[in-house]
């Protein structure tokens, strides 16, 4: 009896070994799964639920009674839905970018990084910087990515200003009374200023429109847990 039971007790010992690890296992796919979960789809492309909590985060860290309905800031549901649709408009506009063959470079990237960097007296105030607006240094350069990005699409969606000597006389007369106050007091002082107001006036409607035809081609699914409950309750 003894002999039998002494020689069960290593199979006994691995068995209760690999329950453990299995256990082990479950559990961990358990938290990655969460951790993972997806916020939206955007045709084949996922934002997931982590970068979504990281973007509110970083306004938060700006506003951290922005969700405190008591003193009339908006919901914590219409909040994330606003931010996550931000986040679906950067997957739309890196697809619509590469469609129309504009890309970033890395140097790109670090070029602008350096120039806003040398804006602070050293390294350490513009860690600080970051960490007051509750982003990281990753975070910070992929939202310049975005907006170099942005602007190059705008500069590639209209090359060419279309807008005319008329067009500028007449926004000038439209504006006098507020360029008189300036001490602007003929249309010759301001017009490349104006023209240059109408350009990014022009830029930004062709942009919009670039975006919103990428949404409506696009397969948008919002899946957040908390955008879709309180949608559901409504």
């Amino acid at each position: 009896m003894n002999k039998r039971f002494e020689g069960s007790k290593p199979r006994l010992i691995m068995a209760i070994g690999i329950m453990l690890l299995v256990g082990a296992a479950i559990f961990m796919s358990y938290r990655f799964f969460f951790s993972e979960k997806t916020a939206a789809t955007v045709d084949d492309e996922v934002i997931t639920v982590a970068q979504l909590d990281a973007e509110i985060d970083k306004v938060l860290a700006q506003r951290p009674d922005i969700f405190d309905s008591e003193k009339g800031s908006i919901t914590e549901a219409g909040g994330r839905l606003m931010i996550l649709n931000e986040l679906i408009d950067r997957v739309l506009l890196a697809q619509g970018a590469e469609k129309i063959g504009v890309a970033i470079t890395d140097e790109e990237v670090a070029e602008q990084v350096e120039g806003i960097k040398s804006a602070y007296p050293d390294e350490d105030a513009f860690k600080e910087s970051l960490t007051q607006a509750g982003a990281t240094f990753e975070v910070f350069e992929s939202q310049i990515r975005h907006e170099l990005l942005a602007k190059k699409v705008r500069e590639a969606l209209t090359p060419v200003s279309t807008i005319t000597d008329e067009d500028a006389r007449a926004y000038f007369v439209e504006n006098r009374e507020y360029y008189e106050a300036q001490g602007i007091q003929s249309y010759e002082e301001i017009s490349l200023t104006i023209e240059t107001i109408l350009l990014n006036l022009q830029r930004d409607k062709e942009f919009e429109r670039f975006l919103d035809e990428l949404r409506s081609n696009a397969t948008i699914e919002i899946l957040d847990p908390i955008i879709t409950a309180h949608q559901e309750d409504h």
